[in-house]
Parts: C-alpha cells; sequence; structure tokens
C-alpha cells in the first residue's frame, strides 16, 4: 500500500519524488498560465491583423478612385483646352475668311454710292480715291 503524502517525511526516497512532481506541476502550470498568455495576444494580434487587411483594402480602393478622379479631371481639362482653342480659332479665322469678300462688298458699295464730289473727278482719281478709303478701312480690320 501507497503512503499517503503528509506520512512521506522530505528526506525519503518518496518525499524527493513529491517535490520533483510538485516542481513539474508549478512548471506544468506556468507552461499553462504563459500559453494562455500567447493565446491571448495572439487573438488580440488576428484581430489587429484582420482590421490591418480591411484598412490595406479600403486604402487600395481610394487610391483607385483618386486614380480614376485624376483621370476624369486630365480628360476634363483636355477637353476643355480643347474647345477654348477651337473656339479662339474659329473666331480668329472667321474674319480672316471673310476679310476679302468684306473688302470686295465695300468697295462695290463705295463705287455704287459715289458722291456728287466724286462726279467732277476723273475715273481714275476716283478708283484712286476709293481705293485710299478702302486701305483706311481695311487697316482698321
Amino acid at each position: 500500500m501507497l503512503a499517503s503524502v503528509s506520512e512521506i517525511s522530505p528526506n525519503s526516497s518518496y518525499g524527493s519524488s513529491s517535490s520533483s512532481i510538485q516542481s513539474e506541476a508549478a512548471n506544468a502550470r506556468a507552461k499553462a498560465k504563459a500559453a494562455k498568455t500567447r493565446l491571448s495576444f495572439m487573438e488580440k494580434e488576428a484581430k489587429l491583423k484582420q482590421q490591418k487587411a480591411v484598412i490595406e483594402t479600403e486604402l487600395d480602393v481610394i487610391a483607385a478612385e483618386k486614380d480614376a478622379a485624376i483621370a476624369v479631371a486630365e480628360a476634363g481639362a483636355l477637353e476643355a483646352y480643347w474647345s477654348s482653342r477651337r473656339s479662339r480659332s474659329s473666331l480668329i479665322s472667321l474674319p480672316s475668311e471673310n476679310k476679302s469678300t468684306r473688302t470686295k462688298n465695300y468697295v462695290e458699295t463705295v463705287q455704287s454710292q459715289k458722291r456728287p464730289t466724286d462726279s467732277s473727278l476723273t475715273s481714275h482719281q476716283q478708283d484712286v480715291h476709293v481705293a485710299e478709303r478702302v486701305t483706311l478701312k481695311c487697316s482698321a480690320f
């Protein structure tokens, strides 16, 4: 029959094995406590890693949205630039296209509406006089 722990003296062989068992039990409890602590921190780290993954995904989405917004803004700016260039060029080219027609119409109008003072001039003098007025009018453009 086995002796109880209280009956075993520390000097006996059972006593030394008992303290060895107690020491092993204390070590096992310490290891278990350390494992629980590690588990607790692992769970916290896992939650943080999940949050980090969500944040990184959101950052990727925001970066893509930013790139898209920049592309739309650049396209709009280019369209506005080319639109203003076309408007300016059409305004600039409009008078130059009609300049010779306007001049011709002006000359014809002046010739058809000769003033009475012009009747005293010779035909050549009238032409020179009209040409001078046309030149003055054209230089105003």
